[in-house]
């Protein structure tokens, strides 16, 4: 499985490229735990 974070640039919240790679970071991690949580053990 892989894990993945997409946000597009939006200039209220992000100043620099780092910005909007941890918000997709922080997205894609969100979404790990998600799967987890509903996956079937």
């Amino acid at each position: 499985m892989i894990s993945k974070g997409f946000v597009e640039y939006d200039p209220l919240k992000d100043s620099t490229a780092t910005d909007v790679m941890n918000r997709a970071d922080t997205l894609m991690y969100e979404n790990k735990r998600e799967r987890k949580k509903h996956r079937k053990n």
